[in-house]
């Protein structure tokens, strides 16, 4: 494999995997790679990686089927998908891997935009994700947010992730835009149905909620379900678990 080869296999032009390394470089690094026995090569490696957000990770596609039903509110035109659960770390990964999903499917760029309070150092990032590095200031947070928002609000798919408790200001325009484009966010609100409406008051047409769980062997389970007005609706028909 040449370096023109490699650098699209990483989706990066040739002159910036040029900058990263040479072929040279690479080459001493896999033979020395190919001395470790199992599991200490896998684990060598593992260790330098950043955790890649994806649909179809182990921690999601363990139910594969599922993984349809997940990705599906998202080519949706419009409406509102809530990222719901106690763990911002999964839903951080759920908000992760549906952005990198719909930067593939929606084909036309720029169309998604977004933002997410988190390090951009602490996951791979999205490339159309703005990420704030974990500002703590409530106030700058919103002055970001705000201030990103001018040029946000025209794309067709907007994610925003631990960015809802401190941007009162938009939080109305969030909710409006959420008629003509789609929206999601990613937050720690409460899970029963009657506070989450007053949370996303006034509630959209279109609102679908998506609550994080964590199973065991570093699984995540998903429910989907649609909110109506006061109370959480399909119980029996438009609720899934993944």
């Amino acid at each position: 494999m040449d370096q023109i080869a490699i650098s699209r296999e990483l989706g990066v032009s040739d002159s910036t995997f040029s900058d990263w390394t040479t072929l040279a470089a690479l080459e001493v690094l896999l033979r020395f790679l190919e001395l470790l026995p199992e599991p200490a090569r896998s684990s060598l490696v593992n260790s330098f990686l950043r955790s890649h957000c994806s649909l179809q990770s182990p921690r999601l596609s363990h139910d594969p089927a599922a993984m349809d039903t997940l990705a599906a509110p998202i080519q949706k035109p419009r409406g509102l998908t809530v990222i719901c659960g106690p763990k911002a770390d999964l839903r951080t990964f759920v908000f992760a891997a549906l952005a990198g999903c719909a930067s593939h499917i929606s084909g036309k760029a720029p169309v998604l935009a977004g933002l997410d309070l988190n390090c951009a150092d602490a996951l791979v990032p999205v490339r159309q994700i703005e990420y704030l590095n974990s500002v703590a200031e409530p106030g700058e947070v919103e002055a970001r947010a705000y201030k990103r928002w001018s040029s946000m609000r025209a794309q067709s798919l907007i994610f925003l992730n631990r960015i809802w408790p401190n941007s009162r200001r938009l939080r109305g325009e969030v909710l409006a835009r959420s008629a003509k484009a789609h929206l999601v966010v990613a937050e720690d609100f409460p899970p029963d149905a009657a506070s989450l409406t007053g949370e996303l008051h006034p509630l959209p047409a279109i609102c679908r909620l998506l609550s994080i769980h964590e199973l065991g062997g570093d699984r995540i389970t998903i429910e989907l379900a649609s909110l109506k007005g006061p109370t959480l609706c399909g119980s029996e028909n438009e609720t899934k678990r993944t």
